[in-house]
């Protein structure tokens, strides 16, 4: 794994906000997701999500990927255990710049704290078919299962 994000779609021209999210996995290969409000108003309510969101000023997309983690599950790993993965245009959300890390952690469902959203689980590949997901992080998972050499 490189230092430097793949680019997804054409990132020029962004509008002005930004995201940073977290492809978290287990050592088996499971990814923890993050199943959004059904009664926010928030976009994708009732959705399978990474977790993550905004970008505060003065903050890089790695202190905010932290930030969030900590934030929205009460888990704190090390900074140089968050792996960039890719960046793309979340068109859905005006052009929002989203930077996705990969993060592999040791992890249980009892390790996790849900501070945010209104559940998580822990998905293996083959049950994405099925998942409502939030639309422009089809993507992302589309290549991280085709590039599983993170």
């Amino acid at each position: 794994m490189t230092n430097e994000f793949f680019a997804l779609t054409d990132i020029r021209n962004p509008g002005k906000k930004q995201a940073a999210m977290l492809l978290l996995t287990d050592p088996t290969g499971r990814i923890v997701l993050q199943l959004r409000d059904e009664n926010k108003p928030i976009r994708f309510p009732g959705h399978w999500s990474l977790f993550g969101g905004a970008i505060e000023t003065g903050e890089t997309p790695l202190d905010a990927a932290r930030r969030e983690l900590e934030e929205e599950t009460g888990l704190a790993p090390a900074q140089k255990m968050f792996q960039p993965l890719a960046v793309t245009l979340a068109s859905e959300t005006g052009r929002e710049l989203m930077y996705v890390y990969h993060l592999n952690l040791v992890i249980t469902p009892a390790d996790i704290q849900l501070y945010e959203g209104a559940g998580f689980g822990f998905m293996l590949e083959e049950q994405f078919s099925q998942l409502k997901l939030v639309p422009w992080q089809q993507p992302v998972f589309n290549y991280f299962f085709s590039n599983r050499n993170f």
